[in-house]
């Protein structure tokens, strides 16, 4: 893989309009070990935006292999600074713009454990104002739609690979890791729960917090701490820490067994065990992809192979543990993006933004999220059952 210096890169270069057919070329044939030998047309189009207030584009176009016309693709992130705050430059800070080009660079994943992979990495390029440009395998999913197997299937991959973390694979001890992540995100909405509590009249609000559900939700806000300080006590593994839908693929492998390829490793860290799996079910439930009639079943096929995962990687602890850090690391869609919420009430320009991510107008939104968080209240439940069997908190 071919990292380029980031000492003699204008700043003026770190703009994706000036990509031209030499930059182009090296990458396209590392993506196709080195077939390509002449690019004859690209083009580019803009793909969503990335937690590093980048941007992420797909170059495509036709290349020559042996005489033979042929079709080729990578994927290009731009990560700057500043997208999330000042604070994104900090390698310790939950959003640290450039913790993914660091994992690519460091290579710890090139070759994950259990059943897990990442794009190939294919260039890094820095420039001097701070951006990273970087270059990945373009992953297209061999599945239209996920039938709820396939989350089993993908569940059992994700339990090998925090499993192997688990049992003899040493922890990754590198700096820009993330830590406490899922503590550290719930803390962002702290500055938004006097704003959010003055303002449970706004009609849009009270599609959010129909009835007297405010109730529970500042009740649950104010009892947090208890929950992720057991969630410090449970085991502790290397977690991607965003693995729902949108930011997993299915392919053909070369035995063609379908292979798990995660994408999105901007806050790969240390996190507890069952951690990863919270995303795959609650976020793929809040951007449509389950319907809530599905939500048991989601939940029992996911945990289920989640443990039969952990199991294939040789872990024989108490399952109530992995199923504890599942539910607590839930809390993080319980509180999130509170202020962006906020935002989106009150000022059109976010809420065209929300809207256009979710497909769906915020009053929509906020409806399916109380009927969401409705159908899995049981979890709840179950979470706090749990915290008194296993005498945490």
């Amino acid at each position: 893989m071919g990292d380029k210096s980031s000492n003699n890169v204008e700043p003026s270069l770190s703009d994706p309009a000036l990509i031209k057919l030499d930059i182009l070329l090296p990458i396209v044939q590392r993506a196709y070990s080195e077939q390509i030998t002449e690019i004859l047309d690209y083009s580019s189009s803009q793909l969503s935006g990335g937690i590093g207030g980048g941007s992420i584009y797909r170059f495509s176009g036709q290349g020559r292999v042996k005489g033979e016309l042929a079709n080729w693709s990578v994927i290009l992130k731009i990560l700057k600074p500043g997208g999330k705050g000042e604070s994104d430059t900090n390698i310790t800070d939950w959003s640290y713009y450039k913790r993914e080009a660091d994992a690519y660079h460091s290579g710890c994943l090139s070759d994950l454990p259990g059943g897990i992979a990442a794009p190939r990495h294919l260039d890094i390029t820095e420039f001097r104002d701070g951006t990273s440009w970087l270059w990945l395998e373009d992953i297209r999913d061999s599945l239209e739609q996920w039938t709820l197997e396939d989350y089993g299937r993908v569940a059992c991959d994700i339990g090998r690979f925090n499993g192997a973390y688990l049992t003899g694979t040493p922890l990754p001890q590198q700096p820009w890791l993330s830590s406490n992540w899922i503590r550290s995100y719930i803390s962002l909405s702290s500055s938004a729960m006097e704003p959010l509590h003055n303002s449970l009249d706004n009609p849009l609000i009270r599609r959010w917090f129909p009835g007297n559900r405010s109730d529970a939700f500042f009740r649950l806000w104010n009892q947090r701490d208890v929950y992720l300080n057991a969630m410090d006590q449970l085991p502790q593994t290397l977690c991607h820490l965003d693995l729902f839908r949108r930011n997993m693929f299915l392919m053909n492998n070369v035995s063609s067994r379908k292979q798990t390829v995660a994408i999105d490793w901007a806050f790969v860290g240390i996190g507890c065990i069952g951690a990863d799996i919270s995303p795959l079910v609650i976020a793929s439930l809040a951007f449509f992809e389950v319907g809530l009639d599905k939500v048991h079943e989601l939940d029992q096929i996911v945990f289920d192979g989640y443990l039969e995962g952990l199991r294939q990687a040789g872990w024989q602890g108490d399952p109530r543990q992995a199923r504890l850090g599942y539910l607590i690391a839930k809390l993080r869609y319980d509180f999130s993006e509170i202020n962006g919420w906020l935002s989106g009430v009150f000022d059109e320009n976010v809420r065209h933004i929300i809207e256009q991510a979710f497909g769906h107008p915020l009053g929509e939104i906020f409806d399916y999220f109380a009927a969401l968080t409705n159908v899995i209240s049981y979890l709840d439940d179950e979470r706090s059952k749990l915290m008194n069997k296993l005498n945490y908190g």
